[in-house]
């Protein structure tokens, strides 16, 4: 029986390879890069791609990995919450680059609060099912995280050398060199992004210890991480150099949004039956503070510094984000599953188009010459596309990559 399913041959796969070759290549001829050398390069990465393939067959099949049903120990609510969560990263760096800062600023920036949030939830989550091992939670987050990271980090260099293109927030190519390499590994350099890696990978080396101490002291220590992070003028951005007291103020600004993930994992049950009276508040109380986003002169906010009141923000709108996820806890529903599943890849892909749909964004207003409502439909059509297609690549890759795809693109 096993022999039968390992000579069967896997056509969707091998569809899959020469879809991504055939999307590879037509980007790269948009780029302006050489036909002969885009078709090279397409065919190195489809071979690498047919070779995993050869060695996970000689190998033989893993076992299929059960689908998760509906049933109520899978909340699926919470899981949908890293499909909202890189929506909102998508959209903040999608409207700050087709010029509609003000809705970035208004709305999605500081949407890395969304992120640390799942991640504090998810480690406690799990580990209020079974007790982590420190060393084998270590072994995951290396690669799981930092495995992709690397993977996209080393395609994007050859992508950025194989274009030649200076790109807002990619790498340059004058800037790529070897002794270049070990800053934009560990610095996060490749894309403007990817700081979130090595920067969170920090927090998971404490994260072991955060879910063993006491639920007293973590609310304690959550209490004063988040008046710490009030006292910031501005938020640090120390992530391209190397400076110890910049990079520590980074952390203390972000931590409390971190830990108040463990501690929602934790107090879960006696928190979401009365999250529902405040998300109305929460929502208008968020909404002011867009506001006062759009015309900072006119409404200047002593009492917080922009680069906290952006966090505050965020974590007010998750207050109407979570009463609507709990609704949904039982529900599984396509697309918000296929946008968490995929959240991690999305992460990693979605800065490659930016420009693109920039261009594509210019040339429609200049052809249509269209009304104010006319430019927020454009918008709005473009943001949808600009989400559907990385989503869509993101599983081309994973139909590609098979079981090892984890290691390669996060999902």
């Amino acid at each position: 029986m096993n022999t039968d399913n390992q000579s069967r041959f896997d056509y969707p796969r091998c569809l899959a390879i020469v879809s991504l070759g055939a999307v590879a290549c037509t980007y790269f001829l948009a780029q302006g890069v050489a036909p002969l050398r885009a078709f090279a390069a397409v065919a190195a990465a489809c071979s690498a791609l047919a070779v995993l393939w050869a060695l996970e067959r000689r190998g033989g099949r893993a076992a299929v990995e059960p689908r998760k049903s509906g049933k109520s120990d899978f909340d699926w609510g919470m899981h949908y919450l890293r499909g909202f969560a890189i929506v909102a990263i998508l959209l903040t760096h999608f409207f700050g680059c087709i010029g509609l800062r003000w809705v970035k600023s208004a709305f999605f920036s500081g949407s890395t609060v969304f992120f640390l949030f799942i991640s504090g939830y998810l480690c406690q989550y799990l580990a209020l099912r079974r007790p982590i091992d420190t060393l084998d939670y270590y072994r995951k987050k290396a690669l799981n995280v930092f495995a992709p990271y690397l993977v996209w980090s080393t395609i994007t260099i050859g992508v950025v050398l194989l274009t030649g293109q200076d790109r807002a927030g990619v790498v340059k190519p004058a800037e790529i060199s070897w002794g270049a390499l070990p800053n934009i590994y560990l610095l996060g350099w490749a894309q403007a992004p990817y700081w979130y890696i090595p920067f969170v990978l920090a927090f998971f080396l404490i994260s072991p210890w955060l879910t063993r101490i006491r639920t007293s002291r973590l609310v304690w220590l959550t209490v004063v991480a988040f008046f710490a992070a009030i006292c910031f003028p501005s938020r640090p951005k120390s992530h391209l150099v190397w400076e110890f007291t910049p990079t520590a103020l980074r952390y203390v600004f972000f931590l409390w949004t971190y830990l108040i993930g463990f501690l929602y994992a934790r107090l879960k049950d006696r928190i979401d039956p009365y999250l529902k009276s405040y998300a109305i508040p929460a929502l208008l109380l968020a909404l002011v503070l867009a506001i006062v986003a759009i015309f900072p002169k006119a409404l200047k906010f002593y009492i917080l510094s922009s680069s906290f009141r952006t966090s505050l923000q965020k974590f007010l709108f998750l207050i109407p984000a979570l009463v609507l996820l709990i609704r949904l806890r039982n529900r599984k529903i396509w697309l918000f599953d296929a946008l968490a599943k995929y959240s991690f890849t999305l992460f990693f892909t979605h800065d490659f188009f930016l420009r693109d749909f920039f261009q594509l964004n210019g040339r429609i207003l200049a052809a249509l010459h269209p009304t104010v409502l006319g430019i927020w439909l454009i918008s709005l059509v473009l943001a949808a596309a600009f989400v559907g297609l990385n989503l869509l690549l993101a599983m081309l890759l994973k139909a590609c990559l098979g079981r090892h795809s984890r290691y390669f693109i996060g999902a």
